[in-house]
Formats: structure tokens, C-alpha cells, sequence
């Protein structure tokens, strides 16, 4: 089972000078910490949907964390998550998330369908998440 804990703060952008909610917070599995989620409501796709900007870290057994970065865009009947290189995440400067893995890496990592597991609980288990991207709909 898969539960996380949340704090939220608000953020401002330097490029558009508006105010954001950022969540973030710790990824437990079955009780154990394995992970951190950062997640920015801010921005739209090319086709005006809102969008966010997921970071999502996840450790090891060994110890050692890698870390991804999505993009998540509200789709008709469900979120759409696209992997995306660090330069196009607000959470580029994160370095505490571990290896930052890019677009094609993360593609290719076993932890692939982990990664998009802990972030379809971002989505859908944190209620202020999930009604931002519904909202574009």
C-alpha cells in the first residue's frame, strides 16, 4: 500500500510574477519511507489545459534515490503524465531528490512504472491536485 504526507506551501513565478501551490512530501510504502513527490500547479499545455510539474524520487533498497520529472496534463477520462528532461522542470535546482534522471533515462529505468505509479497517487489522492486539473476539463 501506498500512502504519502503532504505540506503545502505557494510560490511565485519569476516569468509570469503569479502565485502557485506547490505540494510535496514523503512517499511511504507499507509503512516504510521510500520516496518524496514535489508537484507545482502552474502553466498549461499548447492546447490551454492546465498543467503541473511533478518531481518524484524513489529509493532503493541499497539506499540509493532517483529522481524523475513529469509533466501531468488533465486529459478527458483521465491525467496524462509525459516524462521530460530537468531543464523543463521548475524543480531543476533540487538537487536533495538524488540522481535526476532525464527523459530518455527515465523511460528506460526499471523503476519506470513505480515512478508513474507514485505519481498517479499524487494526482488522485491529494484532493487540491486532483481539482486543479480537473478544473481545465
Amino acid at each position: 500500500m501506498l500512502t504519502l504526507d503532504q505540506q503545502n506551501v505557494r510560490a511565485r513565478c519569476p516569468e509570469c510574477d503569479v502565485d502557485y501551490e506547490v505540494y510535496r512530501g514523503s512517499v511511504y510504502h507499507e509503512g516504510t519511507r521510500s520516496g518524496l513527490y514535489l508537484i507545482a500547479l502552474h502553466g498549461h499545455d499548447v492546447e490551454g489545459r492546465k498543467m503541473a510539474h511533478l518531481a518524484v524520487a524513489v529509493r532503493a533498497p541499497d539506499g540509493h534515490a532517483e529522481a524523475v520529472a513529469l509533466a501531468v496534463v488533465g486529459a478527458e477520462s483521465e491525467m496524462g503524465f509525459v516524462f521530460v528532461d530537468w531543464e523543463h522542470s521548475p524543480w531543476i535546482h533540487e538537487h536533495y531528490l538524488g540522481q535526476m534522471l532525464g527523459r530518455e533515462a527515465a523511460l528506460a529505468s526499471p523503476r519506470q512504472a513505480w515512478f508513474l505509479h507514485v505519481a498517479e497517487h499524487v494526482v488522485r489522492d491529494l484532493p487540491g491536485v486532483e481539482a486543479y486539473l480537473e478544473s481545465s476539463l
